[in-house]
């Protein structure tokens, strides 16, 4: 196991909080969610060491993480070397003297520290369910049994059960448990994510789309975002507004794939493939109408960063029904005729500059601000035996 810090004397006068994720990637939800709030975190609590481990080699934020002082650890992947996997584990309990441990997961798979920790009789255990399913391991038998044993078990190892959702809850936790979960609503930086008219123009300009309307998507080219489905609600959209654009951002493996449907569907003019961007904030000021079709979500933090740009939101109600925050966000099955999904987002992509710059203060007042998730979340952690 590679330590990117060295112990010191300060490690024990702190409370260490470890934060256990499977990776840190760009654009992913989960990502930037941990990245975001433990290093607000980190900035203004002085009384935690914060501490990331990875169950992947994978970390896009090293740098930045190094930057800001908090510790990564990586542990070597399951696959690549079992025996290393679980030396990895017991060499970080064994050497750290770890006040919490916060698992942050999708899945039940990698058991193992959770329990661990329970035997190891760490103080503060919290496992942290952040979607509603998990593809990988539906398609393997192995996976869902293993998965099955540990959510069997889960509460016998920690009595600190938070999800994002109801259905996030379900997923890791089965119904039996839903009482003893606690819900935890994903923040947004409400001052980065906010409507700008002069943004709006500004990009209109930008991709020479001054007179479109512009309909957008922000997510990884994977099944589960269900691009196809988009496409094809897109081209009934075009029939009513054959001045409507479509905006993909986002990168990934199905990106080839979904290029091609475009292309078959000869609506390659009216669609901008993005990539990956920095500038997610001010492309949400210029779309008029975010689709997000998914086929399962937990609880997508893209769409709260949505909201609080006042973006009129059409998406699938395989998503928490909580996900509607403003009365602009809309949810449909993905049954219902795409002749309907089409119809809404043309309704939604109405909504006026005044209606949407009142957003942000909505999102504040509802506790979507990342200040109050940080004071939460440290308040929690500063509780001894917290259950």
């Amino acid at each position: 196991m590679i330590v990117q810090s060295l112990i010191n004397e300060e490690l024990f006068m702190k409370k260490n909080i470890f934060v256990v994720v499977r990776s840190l990637v760009k654009q992913g939800g989960l990502s930037k969610y941990v990245i975001d709030l433990y290093t607000r975190m980190n900035q203004e609590n002085h009384n935690f060491n914060i501490h990331f481990v990875l169950q992947n080699s994978q970390n896009d934020y090293g740098r930045f993480l190094y930057d800001q002082g908090i510790m990564v650890h990586y542990i070597t992947p399951l696959q690549q070397a079992p025996l290393k996997y679980f030396r990895d584990w017991d060499s970080l309990f064994h050497i750290y003297k770890i006040d919490v441990i916060h698992f942050h997961v999708d899945n039940l798979v990698l058991f193992y520290p959770i329990k661990k920790a329970q035997k190891e009789r760490i103080p503060m255990i919290i496992v942290q369910s952040h979607n509603a399913c998990n593809e990988a391991v539906n398609n393997s038998k192995v996976k869902m049994f293993l998965h099955n044993y540990a959510k069997k078990r889960i509460n016998n190892w920690t009595g600190n059960l938070y999800a994002v959702s109801k259905e996030a809850a379900i997923w890791l936790y089965g119904k039996n448990l839903l009482n003893k979960v606690k819900l935890i609503k994903n923040p947004v930086d409400t001052s980065l994510f906010s409507y700008s008219q002069q943004v709006k123009e500004k990009y209109k300009n930008k991709f020479n789309l001054k007179d479109k309307i512009v309909y957008g998507h922000v997510g990884r080219f994977v099944n589960q975002k269900n691009h196809e489905f988009l496409i094809d609600v897109f081209k009934k959209i075009l029939k009513r507004q054959p001045n409507a654009e479509l905006v993909l951002v986002g990168n990934g493996p199905l990106q080839n794939k979904i290029k091609n449907y475009v292309y078959k569907n000869k609506i390659s003019e009216h669609v901008l493939f993005l990539g990956r961007r920095e500038d997610v904030p001010s492309l949400m000021s210029l779309f008029n109408c975010m689709i997000f079709p998914s086929l399962y979500e937990g609880f997508p933090l893209v769409l709260v960063e949505a909201q609080s740009t006042g973006l009129p939101i059409v998406c699938s109600d395989s998503i928490s029904s909580n996900i509607k925050i403003l009365l602009t966000t809309h949810q449909l099955s993905l049954k219902t005729d795409k002749e309907e999904w089409a119809n809404l987002a043309i309704e939604s992509s109405k909504v006026t500059d005044t209606q949407r710059s009142l957003a942000r203060k909505k999102l504040i007042d509802v506790g979507y601000d990342y200040e109050t998730q940080v004071k939460k979340m440290a308040y929690v952690y500063s509780c001894k035996g917290h259950k």
